[in-house]
């Protein structure tokens, strides 16, 4: 699971705030599973929802972008969410269920991945800087 990988890794280094955009966590995989091939957001949360682990999102007010970070049950309990999805702010109010949280997701993010923009540098999405995200990425291999 590359996506928990690079979210426990990006956390204890304490290089996010918030999270992590999809983009930069879907794109993460050409790093860390080159063989692969890049996953969808659909494939992507058809893996988080099929695991043991809980992902928090927000509408981060810095960027201005969803965010991912790994969670917990304790954390889902007090905010809500859908499966194990954790959703700690009103950033997807018509949501009844993941898959809407996906499809929003899906809406905004998958230009970017299929132009593999993968992060948000200076207020725009861009390949991965060779200069910050790249090095940090290959800090996990």
């Amino acid at each position: 699971m590359y996506w928990s990988t690079v979210l426990d890794h990006f956390e204890r280094e304490h290089y996010f705030v918030n999270g992590l955009t999809i983009p930069f966590i879907i794109g993460s995989r050409t790093i860390l599973e080159p063989d692969e091939p890049i996953q969808s957001i659909n494939e992507l949360f058809a893996d988080i929802l099929k695991s043991d682990c809980y992902v928090q999102v927000l509408k981060c007010d810095w960027i201005g972008e969803y965010v991912f970070r790994l969670s917990n049950k304790a954390t889902q309990d007090i905010y809500g969410g859908f499966d194990n999805i954790v959703v700690i702010d009103d950033s997807f109010p018509n949501a009844t269920c993941s898959a809407d949280v996906i499809t929003t997701l899906e809406n905004r993010y998958t230009k970017f991945i299929e132009a593999e923009k993968y992060s948000w540098i200076d207020g725009d999405w861009q390949k991965f800087s060779n200069e910050i995200d790249l090095p940090r990425l290959n800090e996990i291999n």
